[in-house]
């Protein structure tokens, strides 16, 4: 088969003798994007193969060896069929390239659309294989390209279960497989069924062992961005300004700020500042945007007060909503207002009907404890939910979309209709068929790491993490489906 592989292999060099192995298997490598910095690839491993750097790819160059205008610019006919996916690229932008206007931001999806869809079809590659859902502007495009001519997507769902994924296909569709084995199982599982690992995050979940639950890539983005990696940060920053033509320009805009309101004192501002845990309400947690977790996989709930405005129009008499900030949005992005975070979000969000903005240091397992359900787009903090027995309102796409307790919501009506069933005690989350469900994970998902965060939770060998994603790639590309 002809294989693409887009942004593969950036920090680990065992997946690029997987690579190999496949190649090897009689497979060909025609085109393959990763970010060179942190190591080469031997490219006289890959004859023929056309390389194109991460960098490049994110800013529109095309590959060496391919011409900047040999492909057709993108038609009326071929743009409409992607109108979905332009509107979900056009605030994916929001993260690299805050900078342009829309008008550039549309011209330069043009541009990125026409490169692409010029690739795909001189190469017609059967299968392309991502690490993760698409979520970097370019590899979305190829995704999308991809499924408009029907060529195989293959990407990976994190559970952030230690180091367990799943295989998927498509990020709307979730996991088939896993999905195929809840219909058709009718059996019950007890906790001593569990691999150890799972055994021990469940019991600890549910409050049987008294440890810290906080997913693990939470306090390694909050390390990444405080003491002394916050102060190389901001002088890295520091040396760009200096070095920059409008220097003096952007230092009095810094020093601007401290005399203007910042994110952090807008939610302080808007924060419930005796909140009642014993009142009927939905648990609300934010995403820390912009994120893959919203943008693609919440499609149109990128805009999170959007569902917040759905959750408060279908609301029983007397309930609330809990908003509450994720611990990492004022990180990387400092207290500086964002088109993620805008002047007047907070202030916004506490003006809907009964929302009230939560104190950041009221802890999740709290929130979720006392709720009568959680909301979310697609954040750990469902999945939390249903494993605690409270029921799950999802409006995107989670990797957990197919466990009991889990409601897939889009607009009012179908928030109105899982709210009504709850206060009828029609809905109950039942803890044997949520245990069911992580049996069935522990079968179905593998053990592996792509990135330098799932690599420091797991206890896999290279060699070992080779050979598990290896085994599946080769399952899922060499099937008939």
């Amino acid at each position: 088969m002809k294989l693409f592989f887009i942004g593969w292999a950036d920090i680990n060099q065992e997946l690029v003798d997987l690579v190999e192995d496949l190649k090897k298997r009689g497979h060909e490598i025609v085109y393959w994007s990763r970010d060179n910095k942190l190591f080469e690839v031997d490219k006289k491993r890959f004859p023929g193969t056309i390389f194109h750097d991460y960098i490049d790819a994110t800013t529109g160059k095309p590959a060496k060896g391919m011409e900047e205008n040999e492909f057709s610019p993108p038609g009326e006919e071929l743009l409409k069929q992607l109108y979905e996916s332009e509107s979900i690229i056009l605030t994916m932008m929001d993260k690299r390239y805050s900078y342009l206007s829309l008008a550039e931001r549309k011209h330069f999806y043009y541009h990125l659309v026409g490169y692409w869809n010029g690739i795909l079809k001189k190469f017609r590659p059967d299968a392309i294989i991502f690490p993760d859902t698409p979520h970097t502007v370019y590899d979305f495009i190829i995704f999308s390209l991809a499924k408009l001519l029907l060529i195989k997507t293959i990407t990976f769902n994190y559970t952030w279960i230690g180091d367990r994924a799943l295989l998927i296909n498509q990020y709307t569709e979730g996991c088939v497989e896993l999905r195929q084995a809840m219909l058709t199982n009718n059996i019950n599982y007890e906790i001593s069924d569990l691999p150890t690992d799972l055994r021990e995050y469940y019991l600890k979940q549910i409050g049987q062992i008294i440890e810290n639950t906080t997913p693990s890539y939470v306090p390694d983005y909050i390390n990444a961005f405080s003491g002394i990696n916050k102060v190389f940060i901001k002088l890295k920053a520091l040396w760009y300004w200096v070095k920059h033509p409008d220097f003096f320009s952007q230092l009095f805009k810094s020093l601007a700020k401290f005399f203007k309101k910042n994110l952090k004192q807008e939610y302080l501002e808007f924060q419930e500042k005796n909140l009642d845990l014993n009142a009927n309400y939905v648990y609300v947690p934010l995403h820390y945007q912009p994120e893959c977790t919203t943008s693609p996989k919440g499609n149109i709930f990128v805009d999170q007060i959007l569902m917040i405005e759905i959750l408060s129009a279908a609301l029983p008499p007397g309930w609330s909503l809990y908003v509450k900030e994720h611990v990492t949005q004022w990180l990387p992005w400092g207290l500086n207002y964002t088109s993620a975070r805008h002047r007047g979000y907070y202030e916004h969000v506490a003006k809907i009907k009964n929302v009230k903005i939560v104190p950041l240091e009221i802890s999740s397992c709290d929130l979720i404890k006392h709720s009568k359900a959680t909301a979310t787009v697609s954040g750990t903090a469902g999945w939390e939910a249903v494993l605690r027995s409270k029921p799950a309102l999802v409006f995107g796409y989670p990797w957990y979309s197919d466990c009991h307790g889990v409601y897939s919501v889009k607009s009012v009506e179908s928030c109105q209709n899982i709210f009504e069933k709850i206060v009828n005690n029609v809905i109950k989350v039942e803890p044997q068929k949520v245990l069911n469900f992580l049996f069935l994970l522990d079968k179905i998902s593998t053990h592996m790491y792509l990135y330098q965060m799932d690599q420091k939770i797991s206890k896999l060998t290279p060699g070992e993490n080779k050979k598990n994603i290896l085994e599946v790639l080769i399952k899922e590309i060499e099937s008939n489906n």
